[in-house]
């Protein structure tokens, strides 16, 4: 009597007693995965190889004990159960032990293949049901967990039936978008290309944000831990997009099962990653989110996506399309190709966390939760910082490479200094998010600052020529006031290359009578103040007239930029690209990506100001007494 040892893919194991002297032993549950199992020649043809058992070994005769690898034939486009001397190859539900390997005779045509339990051949095709293939010879290497060496084999297959019962996915009724692989990037960008020396694949790669991503979807297939597959089980769909990895596939961890505390420490995880690359953490998903504003046109692709999702812009070349994914509610089904895409992300806990885009149009989200198992995609950052941070072709003229001026003077109406908010030189990866600000159907004017040499759009709106972007002017010794009176959302400089600074009510009208609290008196204009020679601070009456007659949306969605506003923004219909620049207010920086002030010129006590709000969809005109603002300068041209 022969002991018969499973061991699950889970890490159970099952202890199952073989009775009497005849071959009929068989595992306890059919369905289950097993790394390992023993078992008879008659219960083999109960249990196929299929892509569910694909990697995995089966003992066969108890006599000699022979051993064979689930895996499949590339040449025949079949699952075989491949032994050290000879090969099992199925009819249905019929084996047939291949000739002796006396008899057999390489083919010109045969291709090597590689097996072994610690790390399972998977085929780019990954097919669940058994399929029809014409006569070949397969000539390969394999390798087994208990063979003492390997030796050439060949099998010659007949034609195979289709088997319905072993299909596990219900498909998804969609045509991929992608035609041609790689048509999904960013003909702009400059990207880096990773080298994958475990399959030899190259993926191309690009800087955000200060960290090296890769550009495309991982679709190595050699994981010997959990599962990954191609959407619909379409190899095409693999080369276009990815494989779709289970979360223990993803962190090649059995602690990473569904439900399974997938605690792997702190430090970078590399899961499925090739050597040097990891899987985003938590933490490194929401800072992408957030440096995108939570807006994922950024991020995706203009190609990949249908008409129920507003084409990306891609300024930052990562490309996202929509890869869909294996989701097992309401049956077991592909989805959601065309229409999102969801990467795995680290998270120690029993979440699987992932981050998802195009889930909600313009949405970047870091989810996580534990309703049932998925299968997504994998996107890898690397282990090093970059050399560089740029990832633009080229830089703008519209954009200074030179810091910004910062001084230790501190402001006589705030303690904040301007001290920390000297600016790092140009960031091609700031420059693109500023472009998408604008309206790329519209032709813009530009005006060169001769103070600072720094170049703005500007755009003509109802009989007025405005700067189409916040003014960026830090002072000089022509010019103090606004050394010591304006700032950086934040005191971070990279919020002035973006946003433009904010400015006191003295430096914006580049008059110390102006100061909080008193009145503003200095005629009835222009009045330049800060702005460049040959252009003013809007009046009250000129900020009235960018609304006037429209009110609430219909105002909004003509000023507001579609990028740059924590929501949906609006559609820049006149040009102007308003963004959420934010405001300082009653002692402290608000409003960054809800809200855009600036300065209007009134000759009173009032602080004079437009505002638009895209939490609630308006704009206005007002005057303010109660707390001191500062606000962002847009100059009209006299």
């Amino acid at each position: 009597m022969r002991s018969l040892v499973l061991f699950s893919a889970f890490a159970a194991a099952f202890i199952v007693a073989g009775c009497g002297d005849d071959d009929s032993s068989s595992p306890v549950t059919k369905n289950e995965v097993f790394t390992h199992w023993v078992t008879s020649a008659t219960d083999l043809e109960e249990f196929p190889c299929n892509k569910m058992r694909e990697g995995h070994d089966a003992v066969v005769s108890r006599d000699e004990e022979e051993i064979y690898t689930c895996m499949f034939d590339r040449v025949d486009s079949v699952y075989i159960w491949a032994g050290e001397n000879d090969t099992l190859t199925a009819k249905g539900r019929e084996f047939v032990r291949a000739q002796s390997s006396s008899s057999r005779k390489s083919s010109s045509s045969s291709k090597r293949v590689e097996s072994s339990s610690s790390s399972s051949f998977r085929s780019s095709s990954s097919s669940s049901s058994f399929r029809s293939s014409s006569s070949s010879s397969l000539s390969s290497s394999v390798s087994s967990s208990s063979a003492k060496s390997s030796s050439s084999i060949s099998s010659s297959s007949s034609s195979v039936k289709s088997s319905s019962s072993y299909e596990r996915y219900s498909k998804m009724d969609v045509v991929p978008l992608l035609k041609v692989k790689g048509e999904q990037f960013n003909p702009n960008i400059n990207y880096g290309t990773l080298k994958d020396t475990r399959d030899g694949q190259t993926y191309r790669t690009v800087v955000v944000n200060g960290q090296t991503w890769m550009a495309e979807n991982l679709n190595y297939a050699r994981h010997s831990i959990g599962e990954s597959l191609c959407f619909n089980e379409d190899s095409t769909n693999c080369d276009l997009y990815g494989r779709l990895y289970s979360r223990e596939a993803a962190f090649s961890s059995t602690k990473c099962v569904y439900k399974g505390r997938c605690e792997l420490g702190n430090g970078h995880i590399r899961g499925v990653c090739p050597s040097g690359w990891h899987i985003p953490s938590y933490a490194e998903a929401e800072s992408l989110r957030d440096f995108v504003q939570k807006k994922s046109t950024a991020l995706r692709s203009a190609k990949g996506w249908g008409e129920r999702i507003e084409p990306g812009t891609d300024i930052y070349g990562l490309s996202f399309v929509g890869a869909g994914s294996l989701w097992p509610n309401n049956g077991t089904s592909f989805k959601y190709m065309n229409i999102s895409e969801h990467i795995w992300v680290y998270e120690p806990s029993t979440n699987s966390s992932y981050l998802s885009i195009g889930w909600e149009n313009d949405k970047v989200a870091v989810d996580g939760f534990t309703t049932f198992p998925i299968h997504i995609s994998v996107r890898c950052i690397s282990d090093k910082a970059p050399a560089s941070s740029s990832s633009a072709k080229s830089s703008s003229s519209r954009m200074s490479s030179s810091s910004v001026s910062s001084s230790s003077a501190k402001s006589s109406s705030s303690s904040l200094s301007s001290s920390s908010q000297s600016s790092s030189s140009f960031d091609p990866a700031i420059y693109q998010l500023k472009e998408s600000f604008f309206n790329s159907e519209k032709t813009y004017g530009e005006l060169t600052d001769s103070r600072d040499g720094k170049k703005y759009r500007t755009i003509t709106v109802n009989g007025l020529t405005w700067m189409a972007e916040n003014l960026n002017f830090a002072g000089n010794d022509e010019y103090p006031l606004q050394k010591e009176g304006s700032f950086c959302y934040g005191n971070k400089g990279e919020n002035c290359e973006l946003y433009g600074r904010l400015y006191t009510r003295v430096s914006a009208m580049n008059n110390e009578s102006c100061v909080f609290g008193d009145s503003c008196k200095m005629g009835n204009g222009p009045i330049q103040g800060v702005c460049p020679t040959g252009w003013h601070i809007p009046t009250f009456q000129e900020g009235k007239k960018l609304y006037e007659p429209d009110y609430g949306l219909s105002a909004v969605n003509k000023l507001m930029s579609s990028n740059g506003w924590n929501g949906t923004g609006g559609r820049n219909s006149y040009g102007l690209s308003f963004v959420g620049s934010g405001d300082w207010f009653n002692g402290e920086f608000s409003g960054l990506g809800n809200v855009a002030s600036i300065w209007l010129y009134t000759p009173s006590d009032s602080q004079g100001y437009l505002r638009l709000n895209e939490e609630n969809k308006t704009v206005s005109v007002n005057l303010y007494t109660s707390f001191e603002l500062y606000n962002s300068v847009r100059c009209v041209k006299n």
